[in-house]
């Protein structure tokens, strides 16, 4: 599980927020802090924590069956919506409750798109980080509309004959004449 983790913090330089039951209990974090540096995994990728939130604080409807999924929905919403290092559009759930089963459509449209659902039994599979590097990798640059003049270095002068037609390729590709 945790060398999956740490393939998938090198491939996309992500940083890890708790939402887990165990960032409640002090010790509980302290011995998941511990593996992950057991595993070769910086101790600093963990940047935060959802916060803990009340049964006043949800829109939930009573049923017992979704209370777990609700409350840890809408403290991953609560954390996106106050925290600016957040960057929009590049971020992901993973977590092996159903967060996308809540009464509230404003939180279920907020995590749509952005959720890996693991198994209790099986935990972070390579599917499943398959999932995760597809939502958190950076995102190619767009096509460049207009085109770039070369760098000032590129020509080094005329050529020595005025019937020679130099043409340079600069890195984006255009094809200067």
């Amino acid at each position: 599980l945790l060398k999956r983790l740490k393939a998938v913090v090198d491939e996309t330089d992500c940083r890890v927020v708790l939402s887990t039951t165990w960032r409640m209990v002090e010790e509980n974090e302290r011995v998941l802090i511990d593996a992950l540096i057991e595993h070769g995994i910086n101790p600093n990728v963990v940047v935060g924590r959802t916060p803990v939130l009340g049964l006043a604080d949800l829109h939930w409807s009573g049923d017992h069956g979704t209370l777990a999924e609700t409350r840890r929905a809408s403290e991953i919403v609560r954390y996106l919506d106050t925290s600016p290092a957040v960057e929009k559009g590049r971020w992901a759930v993973v977590d092996d409750l159903d967060v996308l089963r809540v009464d509230d459509p404003s939180i279920r449209s907020r995590l749509e798109g952005h959720c890996v659902r693991t198994a209790v039994e099986s935990g972070l599979t390579q599917t499943c980080c398959d999932s995760l590097i597809a939502l958190l990798k950076p995102l190619p640059p767009p096509p460049c509309t207009e085109p770039l003049a070369p760098p000032a270095d590129a020509c080094r002068g005329p050529p020595t004959s005025p019937t020679f037609n130099m043409k340079l390729l600069t890195t984006t590709g255009t094809v200067i004449t």
